[in-house]
């Protein structure tokens, strides 16, 4: 029940108890009896009743909708139809579902992402791969590995390092 609801019950409880019968009362000019505010009233509060019917009604007819899975199957046609008809065939529109079109990026948005690739790239120190291709390591000459011991690796041009071989075995 709304506020309004309420409020007009509420007058005309108190019209049919506080107001005379024989009494009149002027209402924007006009002169009405207790009796026409009361039928007044109570029209009023019939329409309300039947706005609150309907409104019972639509959520019934929602809820039903819902239960039925109405949105799942328009979903699912939609995607079916483009998948027989094509994302940007024409006919389409026959069926109320709007044509897909691929947006052509401007000159100046694949320049900026370009640019942005590139500042990435340069951020993350990435290579391609053919960069990789042209990074080379130092020559193994020898390994040598001892019982208690970390191996060593002598690279070529290079001092005898201890390098952990086989991720480091802890």
């Amino acid at each position: 029940m709304t506020k309004a609801q309420t409020q007009v019950q509420v007058m005309l409880a108190g019209t049919q108890k506080d107001l005379p019968v024989t009494s009149m009362v002027d209402i924007n000019g006009q002169q009405m009896k207790q009796s026409d505010i009361v039928a007044k009233l109570e029209g009023w509060i019939q329409l309300y009743e039947q706005k609150s019917a309907a409104r019972a009604a639509a959520g019934t007819a929602v809820q039903a909708l819902k239960a039925a899975g109405i949105t799942q199957f328009r979903v699912s046609f939609a995607q079916a139809l483009k998948q027989v008809l094509g994302k940007s065939s024409p006919l389409l529109g026959d069926f109320g579902l709007n044509v897909t079109q691929r947006k052509v990026p401007t000159t100046e948005t694949r320049l900026l992402a370009k640019a942005k690739s590139a500042a990435t790239r340069k951020a993350r120190n990435t290579l391609g791969s053919v960069q990789k291709k042209a990074v080379k390591g130092l020559g193994v000459t020898s390994v040598t590995v001892s019982p208690n011991a970390e191996p060593s690796v002598v690279s070529a041009g290079s001092q005898p390092d201890a390098v952990p071989i086989g991720g480091g075995g802890k």
